[in-house]
């Protein structure tokens, strides 16, 4: 079973004039290979979280990205032995194909998660302590607020189609026992 541990807690925190905000970035470990999702934009954070684990860019074998945003990607080329996957492709250094939904190195399933944005998707992790689904931003909150899953919150600003991101929302509360989002920590389904 596949070992998941969180290396930085997402945040956003509201400022007068923009954000400041990571995502919340997680390290799965599978098969004796190691995955980083979302490695996000605060490079010292994540350098010191792999140090104290041991562990180097060079041991992560594959990056996941739940989708495009600067703030979720801006890391993804430190991690140069890596392949990275995002909705649809894969990438080894500067060659590209199209993956089946599936992280085959780790045994695990690509959940397509539109809503925030088209190509959005999660990850479905398997684990002892049952289903983490790595959702990215198809759940998040902004720093001070409660973490209560309310598929209809009025958020649907952050939205690219708020239908599909209800949607989305639904499949995962289908499929997960735990939930990490975007921005926030985990929480229990």
């Amino acid at each position: 079973m596949a070992k998941i541990d969180i290396l930085i807690d997402g945040y956003a925190k509201k400022l007068d004039d923009g954000w400041i905000v990571n995502p919340t970035v997680v390290l799965i470990q599978n098969k004796g290979k190691n995955l980083i999702v979302d490695p996000g934009a605060d490079r010292k954070a994540l350098l010191d979280s792999l140090e104290k684990r041991g562990l180097t860019v060079n041991d992560i074998d594959v990056v996941f990205l739940t989708h495009g945003h600067t703030d979720h990607v801006l890391l993804a080329g430190i991690f140069e032995k890596a392949r990275v996957y995002n909705f649809t492709e894969i990438y080894e250094g500067i060659r590209e194909w199209e993956h089946d939904n599936r992280i085959e190195e780790l045994d695990l399933e690509i959940l397509p998660t539109p809503g925030h944005m088209p190509d959005h998707c999660s990850l479905i992790v398997p684990t002892d302590e049952g289903v983490v689904v790595v959702a990215g931003d198809v759940f998040w909150w902004v720093d001070g607020e409660e973490q209560i899953i309310d598929i209809e919150r009025p958020d649907q600003h952050f939205a690219s189609d708020p239908k599909a991101l209800i949607e989305s929302r639904k499949k995962v509360l289908e499929i997960a026992d735990f939930i990490i989002p975007g921005h926030g920590k985990m929480m229990r389904v």
